[in-house]
């Protein structure tokens, strides 16, 4: 894996006018929040404890090209494009097509080539969180007024 693939987060969000306003003058567009995830607990569980070995959180948008669907996920082994041609399509690992950014997922059966990880007929795709909603102003002033 190269040192430069490290596992973010990039949420949706409508930004406050302020923020509107220095992306105008600014030419920046901030319509999303990129951010890792620092979990601090008091016991020693990690998420490969808690979901087992293969647990991985999705950390892409699907890319989608002629004859395949990818996505690029983390895990305790670091970034990894996931890729299952439209071929290998089962009832099995039908989710796979729609999953979304943040969820963590759990692939069974899944095949490691190396640089990516490839989804056969035969892997299963487990849900075991869902998605995040978008940030909305609301919801980033509620969090706001929350820490006062």
């Amino acid at each position: 894996m190269n040192p430069k693939d490290w596992c973010h987060e990039d949420v949706p969000w409508e930004p406050p006018d302020i923020i509107r306003e220095v992306d105008r003058l600014t030419g920046l567009r901030k319509d999303s929040l990129k951010f890792s995830y620092l979990v601090i607990r008091r016991d020693t569980l990690s998420l490969r404890d808690i979901y087992g070995n293969n647990a991985f959180r999705v950390v892409s948008e699907p890319l989608i090209s002629k004859g395949k669907i990818e996505f690029y996920v983390c895990s305790a082994g670091g970034r990894r494009l996931t890729v299952r041609l439209d071929k290998d399509k089962t009832d099995l690992n039908g989710s796979f097509e729609r999953l979304k950014r943040g969820q963590i997922v759990s692939l069974q059966n899944i095949i490691d080539e190396g640089k990516r990880l490839r989804v056969e007929k035969d892997t299963t795709v487990y849900l075991l969180t869902r998605a995040k909603s978008p940030l909305t102003e609301k919801t980033h002033a509620a969090i706001l007024t929350s820490k006062k």
